[in-house]
């Protein structure tokens, strides 16, 4: 298949099949003169403009994704959308403090290193592995042995784990991010919770939360709970 389908507008679809054909240059300078780059060198105009169109596509009801080239700014983007909802009552209630996981994106050699694992770390598995670890269980570090033994728990259960078999699972760090009425949440992993199935980059919107459950709602789909 080489026709594009999906830009309507034929001087879209012109500037995206340059970028499909390589020719990057030439695909992002039609883009540009199209109007759909604009770049911004001072950071404070920047992150408003980032603020406003988002804003104005979620008023819309359209989907808007915000892309950065850091973690450290991803938080910095997020702090001041975050800010500007609140200012337009599109989040609103009480903030809560919520639990998640950070993806520390370890090479599979550091992650044979047991110096890797701080205890209150997370295992992820995504494949079956030596043990008894099953994919998608997710078991914390407990503490590192002297000899570099990895010992992991789970429900009061405690496990050595095989550094050998690494490329079965992520290593995670436990973090907080607050959360409130209205805020957008994007799914980063597959998971299932009372039932319903939760897909890697799906967008949700909170419409309630407290200390034991949020209720999410979710495109063409019914209003989901998770626990």
């Amino acid at each position: 298949m080489t026709k594009i389908f999906r830009q309507l507008d034929p001087a879209q679809r012109a500037a995206i099949y340059d970028l499909s054909e390589g020719e990057t240059a030439r695909g992002f300078d039609k883009l540009k003169d199209l109007g759909a780059i604009v770049e911004i060198s001072d950071q404070a105009e920047r992150l408003q403009k980032l603020s406003e169109k988002h804003l104005q596509a979620l008023k819309n009801g359209v989907t808007s994704l915000i892309v950065t080239p850091t973690h450290e700014e991803g938080r910095t983007v997020t702090t001041v959308v975050r800010d500007q909802m609140k200012q337009e009552g599109l989040i609103t209630g009480q903030e809560h403090v919520v639990g998640r996981l950070q993806k520390l994106n370890l090479s599979e050699s550091q992650q044979r290193d047991s110096m890797n694992y701080e205890q209150g770390r997370v295992v992820v598995f995504h494949k079956r592995s030596r043990g008894g670890f099953k994919p998608g269980e997710q078991w914390e570090v407990s503490r590192r042995d002297q000899d570099g033994t990895v010992i992991v728990q789970r429900h009061g259960q405690e496990k050595p784990l095989d550094l050998d078999t690494a490329q079965n699972f992520e290593l995670y760090a436990a973090a907080t991010t607050p959360v409130a009425p209205g805020d957008q949440l994007r799914i980063t992993s597959n998971f299932r919770s009372n039932g319903d199935r939760f897909i890697n980059n799906e967008l949700v919107k909170v419409l309630s939360l407290d200390e034991q459950k949020m209720v999410v709602s979710r495109s063409r789909q019914r209003q989901r709970s998770r626990d």
